[in-house]
C-alpha cells in the first residue's frame, strides 16, 4: 500500500501550482491512479478544465509559449488559448514578449508563397495560435494550400496513412480530407 504524500504539499501543487496528473505522478514516481485517488482522499475537487488566472499569467511572465503552457497543466493548446482570451492576457504578453514579430509585408510574402501556419510557427519558433495572432493582428487572411488532384491521387495509392500524407502536403488531417471530398478520392480497398 502505497504512503500518502504530504496533505499541504500535494494540494499546493495540485491546486495552486495546477500541476497536471501527468507531472504529479512523475513526481511521486505512481502511476495516474495513485494520483487520482490521493485527491478524492484529500477532498479536493477535480479541477476539470479550469485554468486559475493567476497561474496563467505566472506561467506566461515565465516566457512558456501556449503549447508549454498546455503540457504544464496537461490540457489543450485550444483550452490555453480560451483561457488567454477569457482574461485578456493577450495584450499583455505581446507587449512584455522580447520575440521580434515579423513585419506585415514578410508575413504576406509568405502567405502568398503558400506557407502554412504550421511551417510558420516552425520558421519563428512559436505555435500555431502566435502565428494566428499575428495574422489576425495585421489583418491578413490567410489562404488555404492548394494542392493538385494528381498529386493526392498519387500519394493516396500508396501504402501510407493518412497522417502521414498531411504531414508530406504540410497540411492538417482535416485537410486533407476536404480535397479527397472535393476530388471525389477514396483510398482503393485492399
Amino acid at each position: 500500500m502505497l504512503e500518502l504524500p504530504d496533505k499541504k504539499e500535494f494540494t499546493k501543487l495540485y491546486m495552486e501550482d495546477c500541476m497536471s496528473l501527468e507531472n504529479l505522478a512523475a513526481k511521486y514516481f505512481v502511476s495516474i491512479g495513485p494520483i487520482a485517488r490521493w485527491i478524492k482522499v484529500f477532498g479536493l475537487s477535480r479541477r476539470g478544465k479550469f485554468i486559475p488566472q493567476k497561474k496563467l499569467k505566472e506561467l506566461i511572465d515565465r516566457g512558456l509559449n501556449n503549447k508549454q503552457i498546455a503540457t504544464w497543466l496537461g490540457c489543450t493548446e485550444k483550452t490555453v488559448g480560451i483561457y488567454i482570451k477569457k482574461y485578456e492576457l493577450i495584450t499583455e504578453s505581446f507587449e512584455k514578449t522580447t520575440l521580434e514579430i515579423p513585419s506585415k509585408s514578410e508575413l504576406i510574402k509568405l502567405c502568398e508563397e503558400r506557407t502554412t501556419v504550421k511551417e510558420l510557427a516552425e520558421k519563428y519558433f512559436v505555435g500555431t495560435t502566435t502565428i494566428s495572432l499575428w495574422l489576425k493582428f495585421y489583418d491578413i487572411k490567410k489562404t488555404g494550400q492548394s494542392f493538385k488532384k494528381e498529386k493526392i491521387e498519387k500519394l493516396i495509392n500508396t501504402d501510407l496513412t493518412k497522417k502521414e500524407i498531411a504531414e508530406i502536403l504540410g497540411c492538417e488531417g482535416h485537410t486533407l480530407n476536404n480535397y479527397l471530398n472535393k476530388y471525389g478520392l477514396q483510398r482503393e480497398a485492399k
